[in-house]
């Protein structure tokens, strides 16, 4: 439930308080064993990468040395903005997901 701007470091960011203050609700708690994805469980199925403070040519560096390092490929990519650094992470996941599966869908075909 962190801002992903908090994750990065970014400065004028908070940690999230904590809801309830004892940690999850008990229906929360029962999905997370489950292994069911939901805001509240914060439990995401996929590998993410964010980054944040690299040029157009380090990320270009990167996703080729990936690459050639045989690392297998990370379907959701962002790097941080302005506009996403306020998203929680799990906003910033959906957003991502959606975003793949559009772009993904006319591959499909």
């Amino acid at each position: 439930m962190e801002k992903v701007g908090y994750l990065a470091g970014i400065p004028g960011f908070e940690a999230a308080k904590a809801a309830g203050g004892a940690g999850m609700a008990e229906g929360a708690a029962e999905k997370a064993r489950e292994g069911t994805e939901t805001e509240e469980t914060g439990k995401i199925p996929v590998e993410m990468m964010v980054l944040h403070q690299f040029t157009n040519r380090r990320l270009d560096e990167l996703l080729l040395n990936l690459r050639k390092a045989g690392v297998p490929k990370i379907e959701l990519k962002a790097v941080l903005t302005e506009h996403n650094s306020g998203w929680t992470f799990y906003h910033l996941y959906e957003e991502l997901k959606e975003e793949h599966e559009t772009m993904t869908a006319g591959n499909q075909a």
